[in-house]
């Protein structure tokens, strides 16, 4: 499979166009399945709601670059190496589901199209690599909840684990409340690296959902690392 994340700087890590991700928030819908309820906690509106009306995204670009000393020999003498994932795994809220890959462009943040997937957007870390992968999920559609419906209900100690192909995984745990946040904010905290080790953000929408536009207002974040490295 080909690698289409880009090249990375020798001694820096960039988390490139994470923030575009948050503005184009993974709960949005098409035309045919317009995610309609006010928050995950609230049942969905049967009908009644009107089209989504793309909301701009702006210019991608990382917040926060990191700097990782390479000259420091890692725990075990090497760097961990991450995954491709095509499933995801959370027990604590029932999810059991494919992952496909997205692309984060300029003017354009990808989805998945079934509400059923996960997505993990190639331009950031591989799963288990030192620093974040970003993976997003719908929350809701006209039909009902959608894969990350419960999202915001994890918490610290739950477990989240993604697959390859080969069915080689790579598990983290919550480390953290998840938070609402502004869909338009790029807090250092969700798009920067934290500690020097394999990190792992889950996205979806949250907060209100405004029916003028198509989309809600704000996005859950759900913040994960691999308990098993230290660097």
């Amino acid at each position: 499979m080909t690698d289409r994340r880009p090249m990375l700087d020798r001694r820096r890590f960039i988390v490139a166009g994470l923030g575009a991700v948050l503005a184009a928030c993974a709960g949005q819908t098409d035309d045919s399945d317009l995610a309609t309820s006010a928050s995950p906690s609230s049942s969905p509106s049967p009908s009644g709601a009107p089209p989504a009306t793309p909301t701009p995204t702006p210019e991608a670009s990382p917040s926060a670059a990191a700097t990782v000393d390479l000259s420091v020999t890692p725990p075990g003498g090497t760097f961990p190496t991450g995954i491709v994932p095509v499933r995801v795994e959370i027990p604590a809220i029932d999810v059991d589901a494919p992952c496909i890959e997205l692309n984060l462009l300029a003017n354009e943040v990808e989805v998945p199209e079934d509400f059923d997937d996960t997505g993990w957007w190639v331009q950031t870390r591989k799963p288990g690599e030192i620093g974040p992968a970003a993976i997003g999920g719908h929350v809701d559609s006209k039909r009902g909840p959608a894969v990350f419906y419960d999202l915001r209900r994890l918490e610290v100690g739950d477990e989240i684990t993604v697959f390859d192909a080969e069915g080689e995984s790579r598990t983290f745990v919550v480390n953290r409340d998840p938070i609402q946040i502004d869909k338009y904010d790029r807090p250092d905290e969700v798009f920067g690296f934290g500690e020097n080790r394999p990190e792992l953000r889950l996205i979806t929408c949250g907060g209100d959902f405004n029916p003028s536009i198509g989309h809600y207002v704000d996005n859950i974040v759900v913040f994960a690392h691999d308990p098993t490295y230290e660097a």
